[in-house]
């Protein structure tokens, strides 16, 4: 083969030979890089959330709450990443904050020897005791807020969930009345199976229960309005609450 035939073979050979190098060196580099900043510390970007001398700050997902003071008291205040949303507006103290979700528990000062649980659901305040005895920071998780607190003799715990609620989900639907139906009759199955009266059986009460407080809290658009299939459960319920002795 002639000279002048091998030239272009050779300079082709050459250029894919830089190329390689080229891929090389530039792999090298980056590796080099990321590893130097691997070894970094994390940035962090610190925000104030309050200027109303908050205290007792409690965190979940970026769901913050703290308790601050509104020029008169201390309020409750929620941050959802976004804005800050002050949830009281009282006459009195409100503090120990905790927030689970879009769930917040606190407790409300209503004199010096009297303070009360109250939660905030995402959609409204709701009181859960009212008594002359002093309860202590509640904590809350899902649905189901617990505290402890004087009975009139002595301390003990206390949890409050959702009425109607069998499934723990925060709403009352189909599901739950799903629950009650497929149990029906059933015993020692606790809350979760549909005893939600404590009773021992799962039965007409506890049907009762869940239809007094069908979409409560209020629920989205889509599951607001009773499906054909919901409708089915309601009267099969119905047919058994009949049926009982």
């Amino acid at each position: 083969m002639c000279r002048s035939c091998l030239l272009p073979s050779l300079e082709q050979g050459k250029k894919m030979k830089c190329k390689r190098i080229f891929s090389l060196i530039l792999t090298v580099v980056i590796f080099g890089f990321l590893a130097a900043n691997s070894a970094q510390a994390t940035a962090w970007t610190v925000t104030q959330l309050s200027n109303d001398l908050g205290g007792g700050p409690h965190i979940y997902g970026s769901n913050v709450v703290w308790s601050g003071y509104d020029g008169s008291d201390m309020e409750i205040f929620l941050y959802d990443g976004n804005s800050t949303t002050q949830l009281t507006n009282n006459s009195y103290n409100d503090y120990d904050p905790q927030v689970y979700g879009s769930n917040v528990v606190w407790m409300g000062e209503e004199g010096w020897s009297d303070a009360e649980v109250f939660v905030y659901d995402g959609n409204s305040i709701t009181q859960l005791t009212n008594n002359s005895h002093i309860e202590y920071p509640p904590q809350v998780y899902g649905y189901n807020v617990v505290w402890y607190g004087f009975d009139g003799n002595d301390f003990e715990i206390f949890l409050a969930q959702i009425t109607g609620d069998v499934n723990g989900d925060g709403w009352v639907s189909s599901d739950d009345l799903t629950i009650i139906i497929d149990n029906w009759g059933q015993t020692g199955l606790g809350r979760g199976g549909g005893d939600l009266n404590g009773n021992g059986v799962v039965d007409g009460p506890d049907y009762t229960e869940v239809l007094s407080n069908w979409n409560l809290p209020p629920e989205p658009p889509s599951q607001a309005t009773p499906e054909p299939a919901t409708l089915l459960l309601l009267a099969f319920g119905a047919l058994l609450l009949n049926r009982r002795p």
